[in-house]
C-alpha cells in the first residue's frame, strides 16, 4: 500500500498514535499497514545494501541506519 492510500484510509496524517487503533478495527486495515511497513523495510534494506556496496571492503564497519519509519510518514 502506498503512503497516500494509507493516509487516505486513516483520514489524515499517518501518526503512531492512530495506527494501532486503525489496525485493530479491521483485518483489511491490518494488512494495509503491514504492507506499508514491509515496503518501508524493503526500501531501507536496499538503501543500506547500496551504501555498503559503495564502500571499500576494508572500510566496511557496522553502521546504524539513520532513517526511521516516521521519516516515511512525513511529506
Amino acid at each position: 500500500q502506498s503512503r497516500e492510500e494509507l493516509n487516505m484510509r486513516l483520514g489524515g496524517g499517518i501518526e503512531p498514535e492512530t495506527i494501532v487503533r486503525f489496525m485493530l478495527k479491521e483485518e483489511e486495515n491490518w494488512s494495509a499497514v503491514s504492507s506499508f511497513a514491509k515496503d518501508i523495510m524493503t526500501k531501507l534494506r536496499e538503501e543500506e545494501q547500496s551504501r555498503r556496496k559503495a564502500r571499500e571492503p576494508e572500510t566496511i564497519a557496522p553502521c546504524v541506519m539513520q532513517r526511521r519509519l516516521t521519516d516515511f510518514w512525513e511529506h
